[in-house]
């Protein structure tokens, strides 16, 4: 006999009395199956196959049966969840599609909400929320007391930049006029988490006009620099934004005189004529 259709395994070829034999076929697949038999060109009709419908085995599995996470990464605010499941399943892979194991949820990170729920369809569910801090939480279950070997991890990720937390910095609080000084502007959430990504539109601008700001770039985990030149000795505000936002945190620095130049140094006189012997100077 076959099970037409699907693949179950090698013909089991088995021999007639009297146009009589009993075989047996072990399916594994939790399904309806449509078994025929063949022997050479004759074959059952379609009234003659046996349909069968195979279920779950009764022994759940923590070989097969998995923890998932509806959503692996979420901001880390302390607000947002994720759903865990856990779907049970049988030695060969077959979803439970009853309730009634026992199973336990947890994570090594986060806060677990309320006890894990039996759905009653072979899923047991419980809610993960986030920390205000980067981490990954690592999800793991228990199955009738024994560890399930699926797990699951949920990355908790730096929400949008906040103005008010986010930092402009110097190398230095002073520069000669004759170099360049370095700035930076570090994007953080408002939980002072660094961002992950290039995000928006951040600028700076100094407050006088000798002073020039190159372009900004990108070096990864929110932060962003660019480097400070001045024609004029003096003090400089750095100030900067974030799309319509202005940032809260400020940087001043002191711009030096640079190195003396004898093209444009020059030499001068109080008086261009003096009465000999007078005292004058």
């Amino acid at each position: 006999p076959t099970a037409g259709g699907t693949n179950f395994g090698t013909a089991t070829p088995v021999n007639f009395s009297l146009g009589v034999r009993t075989a047996s076929i072990q399916l594994y697949n939790a399904e309806t199956a449509l078994i025929t038999a063949t022997d050479g060109t004759l074959a059952t009709a379609a009234g003659d196959d046996l349909s069968v419908t195979v279920s779950h085995a009764t022994t759940a599995s923590t070989v097969t049966s998995t923890v998932t996470a509806g959503s692996v990464a979420i901001a880390a605010d302390g607000e947002s969840t994720s759903l865990i499941t856990v779907q049970v399943k049988d030695a060969y892979g077959n979803d439970f599609d009853n309730g009634g194991d026992t199973v336990v949820i947890n994570a090594n990170q986060g806060t677990l909400l309320e006890a894990t729920k039996d759905v009653g369809d072979g899923t047991y569910t419980r809610e993960l929320r986030s920390t205000t801090t980067l981490s990954t939480a690592n999800v793991t279950a228990l199955l009738n007391g024994v560890l399930i070997g699926s797990d699951a991890n949920v990355a908790f990720t730096p929400g949008p930049a906040a103005a008010s937390k986010t930092t402009i910095s110097a190398a230095s609080t002073s520069f000669s006029v004759d170099n360049t000084l370095a700035l930076t502007i570090q994007l953080v959430d408002k939980f002072g988490n660094n961002l992950d990504s290039e995000a928006g539109a951040p600028s700076l601008s100094a407050s006088i006009a000798e002073a020039t700001i190159s372009a900004l770039t990108y070096n990864g985990a929110g932060a962003y620099t660019a480097t400070l030149s001045s024609t004029k000795a003096d003090s400089v505000v750095i100030t900067g934004t974030f799309g319509t936002d202005t940032l809260t945190d400020d940087e001043r620095v002191l711009a030096t005189a640079g190195s003396a130049i004898a093209a444009q140094s020059s030499i001068s006189a109080d008086s261009t004529s003096i009465i000999a012997g007078s005292g004058s100077t």
